[in-house]
């Protein structure tokens, strides 16, 4: 599926030449994707499976540069958000063709994300050293745990061995004390609770998110606070003596809480909660950071000699 808009906060549309996927580690237990396939969204096939859609290839094309009030800035893409790229039972030969298509397109960014960062190390190092990465390519790992800090160094030796690219790092679902996590040399730490279609959500404790920040920032990373994934998790909602969860929210809301609004549906009038799922104001603050080099193809892209097709402005 590409979606042109989506509810992500820290890019603009997804885009899945691949889908289904397996576990790795515990982070993949209430995984969004799967339970979308036990819904019947992604067809019949198995779960374990990969299907791909080589007919998506054509539609990165509509990854203009969005217009805003201050000019334009490229389309930040999350790649392959319901599989893994670099899961082994997608063959190499399809990957060439994925990456063909988005070296094809370099007003958009490309986030790929990733829990086989050795495959992903192969697969660069074959693709890209002697060349260089291109700017509008970055390449991160998810690390909600501990033990995937061995992820983060497999990013920092890619960057040793085959050159410089925008690093990421998914901290999403936060699942523990981030003790060993070390964000060092890598440019953006995105930070989350788990929000799963179905099962209950896993806790993450507030300390837990502002010290994969803290850590973040020390390192020099850009920091987005994206959510505290389910309302229990927000300290400003368990301040809330209510007893109704509409009634909750509203008092986290009055505490301070930004990143959400009760509204009535459109259809049934019915008051609603609309927003970053359970909220993503930290300390009093939402913290919505970009890395240099999101900046840096801005400022190339409001340069350049020829304007490119845009989206519309707000789009």
């Amino acid at each position: 599926m590409t979606v042109l808009k989506t509810h992500i906060s820290w890019c603009d549309g997804t885009h899945n030449p691949a889908t289904r996927c397996e576990e790795v580690t515990e982070e993949c237990w209430n995984c969004y994707a799967r339970h979308g396939v036990a819904r019947g969204m992604q067809g019949p096939q198995p779960w374990g499976e990969p299907v791909l859609h080589p007919e998506r290839l054509a539609h990165v094309s509509r990854f203009a540069p969005i217009r805003e009030a201050d000019g334009v800035r490229p389309f930040l893409v999350f790649a392959n958000s319901t599989s893994d790229l670099f899961w082994d039972k997608i063959p190499d030969a399809f990957r060439d063709r994925v990456f063909d298509a988005y070296e094809a397109q370099p007003d958009a960014v490309f986030l790929i994300l990733t829990k086989r960062p050795l495959a992903l190390e192969r697969y660069v190092s074959a693709r890209y050293r002697g060349r260089g990465i291109p700017a509008h390519l970055w390449f991160g790992a998810s690390a909600g745990i501990n033990k995937a800090a061995r992820r983060l160094d497999v990013l920092r030796r890619i960057k040793d061995n085959v050159g410089p690219f925008t690093a990421l790092v998914s901290v999403e679902p936060l699942l523990e004390r981030p003790d060993r996590l070390d964000f060092t040399g890598l440019d953006w730490v995105f930070v989350g609770g788990e929000s799963p279609q179905s099962h209950s959500a896993r806790p993450m404790e507030e300390d837990w998110a502002r010290l994969a920040l803290d850590r973040a920032g020390e390192a020099g990373a850009a920091r987005w606070f994206k959510q505290w994934g389910v309302w229990s998790n927000n300290p400003l909602y368990r301040a809330a003596p209510d007893r109704l969860h509409i009634d909750r929210v509203r008092g986290a809301i009055a505490r301070g809480e930004l990143a959400a609004e009760i509204v009535p549906h459109p259809v049934t009038g019915k008051l609603q909660v609309k927003g970053e799922k359970g909220g993503a104001t930290l300390d009093g603050r939402m913290i919505r950071e970009r890395p240099a080099a999101y900046h840096a193809l801005t400022q190339a892209l409001r340069t350049r000699r020829g304007a490119p097709a845009l989206l519309p402005l707000g789009a």
